[in-house]
């Protein structure tokens, strides 16, 4: 169905209120201009994934709907693929950045492995039931990070 077709159905349809016909042709205009940006996106998104600058794909700012839709459709599997390993990467790295972050889950796991290194508590459970609130972890995070560590000589 053409553009034209359906500006000739709407004139039929709607000649008796030309208020309607104004609206009806300010949003085919509006689709026309969404359908070209969508596409101008999509072939920019493209290039980038092709060329293989997937850092740039994500330093954009967000796109449609339309232009994820026009995006997918020209996709071959081998570059959903590649797209797929990159995010994966990305949210790793991301997730490895949060961790690793000053009083993130990694220093909590030190700190609570230190406590108990000190002997303080007889059992892993008691030092993680006692020290777990104030070290910001959960029980089972601070009884997690306690598993495989050494009994401490002076321990109870």
């Amino acid at each position: 169905m053409s553009i034209q077709f359906l500006e000739t159905l709407a004139r039929q349809f709607f000649m008796q209120d030309p208020a309607l016909l104004r609206q009806y042709a300010s949003t085919l205009a509006e689709l026309t201009n969404s359908l070209q940006q969508a596409s101008i996106e999509s072939d920019r998104i493209l290039k980038l994934i092709k060329e293989g600058s997937l850092k740039d794909f994500f330093d954009m700012k967000p796109v449609s709907g339309l232009t994820l839709l026009t995006v997918a459709a020209a996709i071959d599997d081998s570059t959903l693929q590649k797209v797929k390993e990159t995010i994966s990467a990305q949210n790793k790295l991301l997730a490895d950045m949060r961790h690793s972050r000053p009083g993130g889950a990694r220093e909590k796991r030190k700190q609570i492995r230190a406590i108990w290194a000190l002997g303080k508590y007889k059992s892993r459970d008691l030092c993680a039931e006692k020290e777990h609130e104030a070290l910001g972890m959960s029980f089972s995070a601070a009884r997690k990070a306690l598993i495989g560590t050494p009994r401490p000589e002076n321990s109870g």
